[in-house]
């Protein structure tokens, strides 16, 4: 199991860091063949400090939960352990189902056969300033009846900090589709140099060494469905 750590270095005034203004917010990328599928935000916290060490694994989950029928964030869903090559068929809104073989080992599927719509996609457990956090979905693909999807991970976090109160009422699984303050995405699972990067707290601001290739600017208004749902 391949493990992966980005750390954020805070520059300036870190007093900010517990307000309602100052939220750090993590999104992470994933593979998903839907033509519908958006980004959730994965992790929403102000724990963080003038050195945030942040930790996840390869290991993969998908999570089975009923049709969205509002904008409220998804707190109600059940994780499923899912290899590279299974697929797992939902039976139930509740997130029954089994596990079977899948034809593509560089893909993993779900399969709707609960007999309505569902929603699925990735989820992960994260450490933000080596404090474990529950499984939580980071993408979002409505699942009609019958229909499958197949998805993967990328390897990818997207971070934010939240500039302004209404940015720092976003909540964790709720769906962000064009950025919100200024932030940066980064490849965790490029080879190389430690990803480590400077979040400005009087500037708001973020940087990384020079000429890294792992990390790229996402501005205020960017689609970050087209950064973050990779489609093949």
């Amino acid at each position: 199991m391949t493990r992966y750590k980005v750390t954020v270095v805070v520059d300036g005034d870190t007093s900010a860091s517990g307000s309602e203004r100052a939220r750090l917010y993590g999104l992470k990328a994933a593979g998903d063949n839907h033509w519908q599928s958006k980004p959730l935000v994965w992790f929403a916290t102000k724990e963080y400090a003038s050195r945030t060490r942040i930790e996840w694994n390869s290991q993969c989950w998908i999570y089975i939960a009923k049709a969205r029928h509002d904008k409220e964030p998804l707190t109600s869903y059940s994780p499923h352990e899912l290899l590279y090559g299974e697929q797992f068929v939902a039976e139930s809104e509740s997130g029954s189902g089994k596990k079977e073989t899948y034809g593509d080992v560089s893909h993993m599927a779900v399969v709707n056969d609960a007999g309505k719509d569902l929603r699925t996609g990735l989820a992960g457990q994260i450490s933000v300033a080596d404090i474990s956090l529950e499984h939580a979905p980071y993408c979002e693909n409505p699942l009609t009846s019958h229909a499958t999807t197949t998805l993967r991970a990328v390897e990818k976090i997207l971070l934010t900090v939240s500039q302004s109160p209404d940015d720092a009422k976003i909540k964790k699984g709720t769906v962000v589709d064009s950025g919100l303050s200024p932030g940066v995405l980064i490849d965790a699972s490029a080879s190389g140099e430690e990803k480590k990067v400077h979040f400005d707290e009087n500037t708001g601001s973020w940087s990384w060494p020079e000429g890294a290739t792992w990390a790229t600017a996402v501005k205020r208004g960017d689609n970050l469905t087209s950064r973050l749902i990779e489609k093949w």
